[in-house]
């Protein structure tokens, strides 16, 4: 079902830069203003950056046990990126409408998931300018 290349450590690093462009291209377009999030787009707004830190979370636990190869968690990222929103399952047990919340309670998820994506995006770059981080990056 997965058709993972067999260089696991490079499709980590390529994985872990994609993940990072996306969340960084993501979070420049993010609106937390409630004027500039319409109620009818703030659910799908919110799954985008969401899935991308679902992603995030997972390439982080794999970067992180960097001895122990798991090619199954891996492939579950890769194909969690690739499906998009809404592609692969429920969120983490919240069911809010966001499309339906006030504007207020918009505007502070809003500025939380903000800076919860920025963490992230520092978090991962970090990975990337590591000592150590040349064992995988010779095997590009």
């Amino acid at each position: 079902m997965s058709s993972l290349p067999t260089d696991y450590h490079a499709t980590v690093l390529k994985t872990l830069r994609q993940i990072i462009a996306y969340l960084t291209s993501t979070l420049a377009l993010f609106p937390t203003s409630p004027v500039a999030a319409p109620r009818p787009l703030r659910q799908s707004i919110r799954g985008s950056l969401s899935h991308l830190l679902t992603c995030a979370e997972g390439i982080y636990a794999l970067r992180l046990a960097q001895g122990f190869r798991d090619e199954a968690v891996l492939a579950d990222v890769v194909a969690r990126l690739a499906d998009g929103p809404g592609g692969g399952g429920g969120s983490s047990g919240e069911e809010t409408d966001w499309s339906i919340v006030s504007d207020e309670e918009w505007e502070a998820e809003a500025l939380e998931l903000r800076d919860l994506g920025e963490c992230w995006v520092l978090l991962l770059g970090e990975f990337t300018k590591r000592v150590g981080w040349y064992r995988w990056s010779m095997v590009r």
